[in-house]
């Protein structure tokens, strides 16, 4: 490797660094949304799967500008699945985060119990579809 790959390595970091949220950050690629989501759906088949409970396969990522939705894969019988990745989090929970990390201590996680979890898929899911609703 050259000083000049190390350079543009560095770079890159760098950029993602200064991208990033600072808060659920695990599948967060600040870079390279299209490869951010392909992964979020890959770990998913890939947890099904450990569970034996996959459902689909040759997952692609469709990329920008061919979005929605965000990946393709065929199911069990060959027909083309979409997936649209979105993302759950807890808006008060992040300002209780940020300032926690403001004052140098530690946050509690938002909860997520069931009738949490399914009000704010649905709503998501609603929001997502009304863009797209002919």
């Amino acid at each position: 490797m050259t000083q000049q790959d190390e350079a543009e390595i560095a770079k890159l970091m760098r950029e993602a660094r200064d991208l990033r949220r600072g808060y659920a950050d695990f599948f967060q690629w600040a870079i390279d949304r299209d490869l951010e989501e392909w992964d979020v759906a890959t770990i998913l088949n890939e947890s099904l799967a450990a569970e034996g409970r996959t459902f689909f396969s040759k997952l692609r990522s469709r990329g920008r500008p061919d979005d929605p939705p965000d990946c393709e894969a065929l199911d069990s019988r060959g027909t083309r699945l979409t997936i649209e990745v979105t993302e759950l989090v807890d808006g008060k929970a992040i300002e209780v985060y940020k300032r926690a990390e403001k004052e140098r201590r530690l946050a509690d996680c938002a909860e997520w119990p069931r009738e949490k979890f399914l009000a704010v898929l649905q709503e998501r899911l609603s929001a997502k579809d009304s863009r797209f609703t002919v």
